[in-house]
């Protein structure tokens, strides 16, 4: 389902329709673009941003095609970074199984397919690395029924998969404070929130959220057992759950969505209750929400620039205030929105986008103004762009 289509439904269908707001956004870079042909040359570089709200200029690079996807395309729906130039990202190639690649000194190599469900369906929905070539990412495998799954890099090599088959659901985030201690969260077949734990490089067992249903999108994590996750209820509420010295709390609803409900798809937290966290609200616009001394306020949405309805679907912070949030609009390009000293820019589409138009679904930034974003074009090719 692309995100036009998805948008112009009821509130509730507009948020119900993935693990995390960035599997939306893949249906939008789809578009309706023929079969895959050749890749493109990268496209001509795109011009500097306008100042942002709060005196922020970006310098973007040229939306580029990563080539070789197996199958012939993909789409890339996490991407974390340890160093400028030094980056992995993750999604599903077009045999629909998952895929990784990797940057190093800022030249991107060839997407490599792991082998999880021959002849089925698996995808890699979100990665965390802690140095260059230590990395852990998480997804589904299969569809019905479909199961959580985790894969870890060490050393630059890429481990086998281990798939929960005794476990219903999937995990659509992953962060790692430091090495041998992740966190991934998702939904159960039972439509509850769970989480998995590893600490010193021992995972546990899959457990559930206690409290109300509902999903988990995206996790966040300051250190070992310290942790904010985010999703929407089963209400279709924009909710979090937080983790405090290895003990989660019940998720909480927070009230104020503009259009009466919201999904969260993305949280970037630089320190212990100061997160910010990113979707698409009831009334199909972008929106984040802040937890500033451990006090989330109201959902707030981002000003549109072209004035079309769109979503954030990932979110990188640097410090409180200092955030970047990448995504996607109905005109079918993805864009950026920008916090600066605490206050938000205005969404900005990329120009140059390889078929015309395409979705950002995840930002991995190791600096201000120095970011890395990734999702699929209009040609169903994997792409990146960095600044």
């Amino acid at each position: 389902m692309s995100l036009l289509t998805a948008l112009r439904r009821s509130r509730r269908s507009v948020h119900g329709v993935g693990p995390a707001l960035g599997a939306v956004l893949i249906g939008l870079a789809a578009g309706t673009a023929p079969a895959v042909p050749a890749p493109a040359a990268p496209a001509a570089p795109a011009a500097p941003a306008a100042p942002a709200a709060g005196g922020a200029v970006s310098h973007w690079g040229s939306p580029t095609e990563i080539a070789g996807a197996p199958g012939g395309g993909g789409s890339l729906r996490a991407v974390s970074c340890v160093a400028g130039g030094y980056c992995s990202a993750v999604g599903e190639d077009a045999n629909r199984q998952p895929m990784y690649v990797v940057e190093a000194a800022g030249v991107w190599g060839t997407p490599v397919e792991l082998t999880v469900d021959p002849g089925g369906y698996a995808v890699l929905n979100g990665v965390s690395c802690v140095a260059v070539g230590q990395c852990t990412a998480v997804g589904q495998a299969g569809r019905s029924p479909r199961h959580p799954f985790y894969v870890t890099e060490s050393g630059g090599v890429w481990g086998s998969p281990i798939v929960l088959s005794a476990v219903s659901g999937l995990f659509a985030g992953v962060s790692c404070p430091d090495a041998g201690n992740c966190t991934a969260v998702g939904s159960g077949g039972g439509g509850r929130p769970i989480y998995l734990r590893e600490s010193g490089d021992a995972w546990g067992t899959p457990q559930e959220i206690a409290g109300a249903g509902g999903t988990l999108a995206a996790v966040s994590c300051v250190a070992a057992g310290n942790c904010t996750a985010v999703g929407r209820d089963a209400n279709v509420q924009p909710w979090y759950a937080t983790e405090i010295r290895r003990v989660w709390g019940e998720p909480t609803a927070i009230p104020g969505a503009p259009g009466g409900d919201g999904s969260l798809g993305a949280v970037s937290c630089s320190a212990a209750g100061s997160c910010t966290a990113v979707g698409a609200d009831g009334r199909g616009q972008p929106f984040y929400v802040a937890d500033s001394g451990e006090a989330w306020g109201a959902p707030i949405e981002i000003p549109d620039a072209e004035g079309a309805n769109g979503g954030l679907a990932g979110i990188s912070c640097q410090a409180a205030g200092q955030c970047t949030a990448v995504g996607g609009i109905l005109s079918s390009k993805g864009g950026y929105a920008r916090e600066s000293a605490g206050v938000w820019g205005r969404f900005t589409a990329f120009a140059g986008l390889p078929g015309g138009h395409g979705a950002l679904n995840a930002v991995s930034c190791v600096r201000l103004g120095g970011c890395t974003a990734v999702g699929q074009d209009g040609r169903r090719q994997p792409f990146y762009v960095s600044e």
